[in-house]
């Protein structure tokens, strides 16, 4: 049974609520996403740089803790702008490889603000399964 939860102190944590909102209807009403989230193991930590809001999700193989700031050691962490952070659940994923497609427009401008310096990603190359099932379950389409 899959589980999402904000620990206490993350229930202030505006973009915590948002994430787990949004992370708990695509694993409800997408059984892929549901498969991948039940494999996950690891974490990612999301700075929200503009909005000085830092969350750490812990991932127990479908089981997920949302954490205010940064947890522990993240496996992951991404450094971005509120709008990027939007931005990254918009990227359409390529069928059957979990990678951006890289045809659309929302992941060009990604793309565009990772080589500008604007989104930060540390720890992806060591974690890729790791990153591109956090991108998988992330997306709101296919």
């Amino acid at each position: 049974m899959n589980s999402i939860e904000l620990d206490p102190d993350a229930e202030q944590n505006g973009l915590a609520l948002i994430l787990s909102e949004l992370l708990k209807n695509n694993i409800e009403t997408d059984t892929s996403k549901a498969n991948i989230f039940e494999q996950m193991l690891g974490s990612v930590a999301i700075v929200a740089e503009d909005a000085q809001v830092a969350l750490t999700l812990v991932f127990q193989k479908g089981r997920l803790r949302i954490y205010d700031g940064i947890y522990s050691i993240p496996d992951i962490a991404v450094r971005a702008s509120s709008e990027d952070i939007t931005n990254l659940s918009l990227i359409e994923s390529l069928p059957y490889f979990g990678l951006p497609d890289l045809r659309k427009p929302t992941a060009q401008g990604v793309l565009k603000r990772l080589f500008k310096g604007q989104i930060r990603l540390h720890g992806i190359l060591n974690h890729f399964k790791l990153f591109t099932q956090f991108g998988d379950i992330m997306a709101v389409s296919h």
